[in-house]
């Protein structure tokens, strides 16, 4: 009897051998053996390949620990991770087999215009095979691995890009043929950057995995060679030109994409490639050392030529006013980005929503969800350098556009005195997003002193109504000039100064217009002739 059970054991192994060689053998490369047609039958293939390799003990590991143990024996189900591995081997064979029919056009790649085009078709084949997996495998394969997309477009940023380096490692000039290959590199990188954004929304860690993965393949000597590549060519362009996505969003203000409980970035293109121009001056800054150095040991550039610039400079080298000049254009790149992103992109869940008609019913949860996002895709983007500033100045933009509601938030929005502890909460919860995101890209004390002014506005609307009332009255007098306000006597209307803080007669002003009480009412009817908020 030990003998036929000895016998059916060995027989059984070789069978589910069997069986899992052929399964794995498709799945392996299930973009060669199924199509549009036929795509459903890996809903039967996957859970088969899977039994089979756990029954014949691939995913038995040896363990101490407390959970499903049986003795030192542990079951762990590594389902995902062979999927993952179904994935990436799929991909890669695809992206061969691309390579292997474009084979006589890869030999000559010291032709460059030759190489060139073999490039434009690669990206282009690339972009439809990362399509095709999003449409066709991808919604099958996230029964059983829930960023199967992301990881997908993962290997092919890998695999592209290892193509890409090769290309750019024999260019020492920049020509026209590169131009466009680096351009149109730049784009699938854009399609390949928010199928990961896209997937980390579902994952429950926000997809860290593979995000890692993919910044750690742009932050190569690939990504800097690719976008210092994809900038230039950009420049010389318009460098926003208002497309058709753009028109829509300065007509209406952009739309937020969301779907359900996943919102969507709302950042738009324009402001996309504003990011790219921020890429672009840091990789510049970053190679004027080394382009300095060569022109001081370069014998045509002669003594004493180097000796009167010197002189005439006072400085040793030759691109400090450059420098200069680089870094005031990315302060004011990040400046109108932050700023595109906040007023503009992110419109219709901060300005257009928040605080609108009853403060209770109109937090702002939804807007902080869109902004994660945004700053999710924007350092997914960005250079390493690019990021602190980037995220300081959009930092700056939302508290502006969070006074903006506050004080000239228009007619759809009045304030109760006991609605500034929902703001203060919800103030909270922005300074978080900063103080949180991105590895300490901003220091807490530089968020703290940003707030500064938002909390100031806060407490203002904190205070009983009187006590505005005599706050105004004093601060009023102070800056005219005029001195006590005797009977008889009107208060004169302060200037809008665009300065608002605690202590600015305007502000207090402005807190008094929203403020929705009978005193206030009458105070700024009596004051102003103003009328009722409602």
């Amino acid at each position: 009897k030990s003998d036929r059970e000895a016998l059916y054991v060995k027989l059984l192994t070789s069978t589910l051998a069997s069986m899992q060689g052929w399964t794995e053998k498709r799945l392996l490369s299930y973009h060669d053996y199924f199509q549009r047609g036929n795509v459903g039958l890996i809903e039967n293939l996957l859970p088969l390949a899977l039994s089979s390799s756990k029954i014949v003990g691939e995913d038995v590991t040896i363990s101490q620990g407390n959970s499903q143990e049986k003795g030192d024996v542990k079951l762990v189900d590594s389902s995902g991770d062979r999927v993952d591995y179904y994935i990436r081997a799929s991909i890669k064979n695809s992206f061969s087999k691309v390579i292997e029919n474009m084979k006589d056009k890869t030999t000559s790649t010291e032709e460059g215009e030759e190489a060139a085009k073999m490039l434009l078709e690669l990206a282009k084949e690339t972009e439809e095979l990362a399509l095709r997996e999003r449409e066709c495998f991808s919604p099958i394969l996230k029964r059983w691995y829930s960023v199967a997309a992301g990881v997908a477009s993962v290997s092919l940023h890998q695999c592209y890009g290892s193509i890409l380096m090769q290309y750019l490692a024999g260019r020492s000039t920049i020509t026209k043929e590169t131009v466009e290959v680096l351009q149109t590199a730049g784009k699938l990188e854009k399609v390949l950057v928010q199928m990961v954004a896209e997937e980390s929304e579902e994952c429950e860690d926000g997809g860290k995995g593979f995000k890692t993965e993919l910044h750690s393949n742009t932050s190569s000597t690939y990504k800097m060679q690719q976008r210092l590549q994809v900038r230039k060519a950009l420049e010389k362009a318009t460098p926003c030109t208002a497309s058709g996505e753009d028109l829509n969003n300065l007509s209406g203000g952009a739309p937020v994409i969301a779907d359900g409980n996943h919102p969507r970035p709302s950042t738009s293109r324009g402001t996309q490639r504003l990011y790219i121009r921020l890429n672009t001056l840091h990789f510049l800054s970053s190679q004027l050392h080394s382009l300095n150095k060569a022109l001081s040991l370069n014998p045509k550039v002669l003594p004493a030529a180097r000796k009167r610039y010197r002189e005439r400079t006072n400085s040793s080298s030759y691109f400090d006013f450059t420098q200069a000049g680089i870094e005031t254009a990315c302060q004011h790149v990040s400046e109108v980005a932050a700023y595109r992103l906040i007023f503009l992109d992110s419109y219709s869940v901060f300005y257009e929503s928040l605080y609108t008609g009853d403060v209770a019913n109109a937090r702002i949860k939804p807007a902080l969800r869109i902004l994660k996002q945004n700053l999710t895709l924007m350092t997914a983007i960005l250079a390493d350098r690019a990021q602190a500033l980037a995220m300081r100045e959009v930092m700056k933009a939302s508290f502006e556009v969070v006074l903006t509601v506050l004080l000239a938030g228009g007619h759809s929005r009045v304030f109760y005195r006991s609605d500034h502890e929902l703001i203060e909460e919800d103030f909270e919860s922005l300074k978080k997003v900063y103080c949180t995101c991105g590895e300490g890209l901003i220091p807490e004390e530089v968020v703290d002193r940003e707030a500064e002014t938002v909390e100031g506005v806060i407490q203002l609307m904190s205070q009983p109504t009187e006590q505005l009332m005599e706050d105004f009255s004093i601060v009023t007098c102070e800056s005219s000039g005029m001195g006590l306000v005797g009977t008889g006597q009107k208060l004169p209307m302060p200037p809008t100064t665009g300065r608002w803080n605690r202590s600015d007669p305007n502000t207090i002003l402005r807190v008094l217009c929203y403020r929705d009480d009978r005193v206030a009412n009458q105070f700024l009817k009596k004051s102003f002739q103003l009328g009722k908020r409602r």
